[in-house]
């Protein structure tokens, strides 16, 4: 099952931003790899506060980041292209 996981830093996302967001998301994926919509998952977690570091030093600036997990080996004939 794709699973797309979200983290903001810094920043809070309102609900109806991580249905924007989700909805999104699942869309490219469909797109993209021409699975259904309803087997893609999104998951959002906000980091704790001072929990973000880059190089050793604290990061204060809003960020987000995204990390998509899928399965490789879709057979051709269901890609869509």
């Amino acid at each position: 099952m794709p699973t797309y996981t979200l983290i903001n830093s810094n920043f809070n996302l309102s609900s109806k931003k991580q249905k924007v967001l989700a909805q999104g998301i699942t869309k490219v994926h469909n797109v993209v790899t021409g699975a259904n919509t309803y087997f893609a998952q999104v998951f959002f977690n906000q980091a704790k506060k001072n929990s973000h570091f880059m190089g050793g030093k604290k990061v204060k600036e809003p960020s987000l980041f995204l990390l998509g997990q899928i399965r490789a080996g879709r057979p051709k004939k269901l890609k869509i292209n």
